[in-house]
């Protein structure tokens, strides 16, 4: 019979009896009112034509916030981005093959930083629409790639639960905390009418104009966390008279010192 320590000293016993624990990264962006996640093909052969998020094991001198980081740089070339812990999901036979522990990170990011995603040869990231449907989601894309739509049960493993845990997450966040303003490709110049179409994004619902002003009124502008660029206005797609801009204040106390 095998001591602890001859298991920890053998690899193959060590993967016969103990878990691996890797890390995935689902990174969500807004286009317009459209919420988008990016996916890639996955890397292993015999996966090799299944949509997968970005992932990776954890390697023995990284934390999991760091591996999901490279996993981002490597899979898709995406930096400078800061994320959070969503899941961990450790179903017993979330993988057939192997007993893998997954850490799932959420990265909510401008679209203008997704302007250029890493290609080569065996690795695309792509961005797919998020669809809501009544039993959840699909996903879309119509890229360099060709149109591609994915359900749920095409994803790899148990990846359309992350996302759908990923939405459920955001669309529960975003009334109570501030990470609409992640999405924004300019903090210091938006409107009220980019901003809203992030909540609808995230909501996968259309909001009321009035009722979403007033929000944004009671919560931010009223606190001093979004404030009116006085006389700047900027001119709208498909609008008549250009609109007024804002910028956001993470903290209206500091500014003020």
């Amino acid at each position: 019979m095998h001591t602890e320590e001859e298991h920890l000293t053998s690899s193959d016993s060590y993967r016969s009896h103990y878990p691996s624990v890797a890390v995935s990264t689902l990174v969500f962006t807004t286009k317009k009112d459209v919420l988008q996640v990016a996916l890639i093909k996955c890397p292993e052969y015999s996966h090799i034509d299944k949509w997968c998020l970005p992932c990776s094991y954890i390697r023995l001198e990284e934390t999991a916030d760091e591996a999901a980081l490279r996993c981002l740089k490597d899979r898709t070339g995406i930096t400078d981005v800061s994320i959070e812990q969503l899941y961990t999901f450790s179903d017993v036979a979330r993988n057939p093959a192997l007993r893998i522990i997954m850490v799932s990170y959420i990265a909510m990011v401008p679209e203008c930083k997704l302007s250029h995603f890493k290609e080569s040869s065996d690795l695309k990231a792509v961005l797919f629409d998020v669809v809501r449907t009544e039993d959840g989601f699909y996903l879309y894309s119509d890229s360099e790639a060709g149109e591609i739509r994915l359900e749920k049960s095409e994803l790899l493993f148990d990846h359309a639960q992350m996302i759908q845990t990923a939405l459920d997450r955001m669309a529960g966040k975003i009334d109570y905390s501030e990470i609409a303003f992640r999405f924004l490709n300019n903090t210091e110049r938006f409107t009220l009418t980019e901003l809203r179409y992030i909540y609808d994004a995230v909501k996968g619902a259309r909001s009321d104009v009035g009722n979403f002003r007033r929000f944004i009124k009671s919560r931010y502008i009223i606190t001093g966390k979004v404030v009116n660029n006085a006389d700047d206005r900027m001119e709208m797609e498909h609008a008549g008279r250009p609109a007024s801009t804002f910028r956001y204040i993470e903290n209206p106390a500091k500014e003020t010192e």
